[in-house]
């Protein structure tokens, strides 16, 4: 399916986010720091990261900027994880384009929504298709009937 990169100093996390994306039958790489990281980028060409925002070496979002930077990287689906965060913070990784930001504890079910629209976004998941009839939409003011 899709190569995942995972970047999280914390062992546990990065073997249960591999565990759980191999169960989903994608192919990853785990690595524990950002320099690491980004080698990782260059090396396997990810189809999406899940990034830790507080890495030992360099902050997350101090490599998310320079993958926005970069033009063969900047359209690169990204999730970052955070255990805190200030609201100043969120914004400016909202404003850098992540698909989805979880915090830590992490859950990895809690991957699933994010991860879909990643791939969605990396061209590697088509959008899904309805099937079946469309629900109607009612006029402005009324309800369906």
């Amino acid at each position: 399916m899709a190569n995942i990169l995972v970047i999280d100093d914390d062992t546990s996390v990065r073997l249960e986010a591999s565990r759980f994306l191999e169960s989903k039958g994608h192919d990853v790489t785990a690595v524990g720091n950002c320099s690491d990281g980004a080698t990782a980028i260059g090396r396997t060409n990810p189809d999406v990261v899940v990034l830790d925002r507080q890495l030992p070496d360099v902050d997350g979002l101090t490599l998310l900027q320079k993958l926005r930077k970069n033009e063969s990287t900047a359209q690169l689906p990204v999730i970052m994880m955070t255990e805190r965060e200030t609201a100043r913070e969120h914004g400016e990784v909202k404003a850098l384009g992540v698909v989805g930001y979880l915090e830590k504890p992490l859950k990895v079910e809690e991957l699933e929504m994010p991860l879909t629209l990643a791939l969605r976004a990396s061209g590697v998941a088509p959008m899904a298709q309805r099937s079946g009839p469309q629900p109607r939409q009612a006029p402005a003011g009324q309800r369906p009937g």
